[in-house]
């Protein structure tokens, strides 16, 4: 059974990098979408908008989590003009909030005992140094 998960995993990891290079070589460009007017469902595939070349994906080990536990969101950007700046966001009552001092490629979330079960919606915002951005999201599941 762990050799399925960790296959499973390795071919998420594919496709997104498939996804990504598909994206930079066709020259996608367009305005970025609000992360809101994506349907929700439960897949673990990350939402991507691209703008001017920039790529961000965001890949969880898992979009399932318990009440009590933790799951580390895994960001990758290309494209742009390094150096980046990172921002995560947590979709809330109608918008996006900045989350405090997530800053940084990678973001743990984590589901306390009073945090809400249901869908929780995260964005990564990157901005590269020219000030172009392009964000990816993630819908996590938090179960009782």
């Amino acid at each position: 059974m762990e050799d399925k998960a960790k296959f499973a995993g390795a071919a998420v990891i594919v496709v997104i990098i498939l996804l990504a290079i598909y994206f930079l070589l066709s020259g996608v460009n367009r305005e970025p979408s609000h992360i809101a007017s994506t349907s929700i469902s439960t897949t673990t595939l990350p939402t991507t908008t691209v703008n001017n070349s920039i790529v961000v994906l965001v890949s969880p080990p898992t979009n399932i989590v318990p009440q009590g536990q933790v799951s580390t969101m895994h960001g990758i950007v290309m494209g742009g003009m390094p150096p980046y700046t990172y921002q995560w966001y947590e979709y809330a009552q109608g918008s996006l909030i900045a989350i405090a001092n997530a800053t940084s490629l990678n973001y743990t979330f984590s589901a306390s005992n009073s945090t809400a079960t249901g869908r929780h919606i995260l964005e990564l915002r990157a901005t590269d140094s020219s000030g172009k951005n392009a964000t990816g999201g993630i819908i996590l599941n938090v179960t009782p």
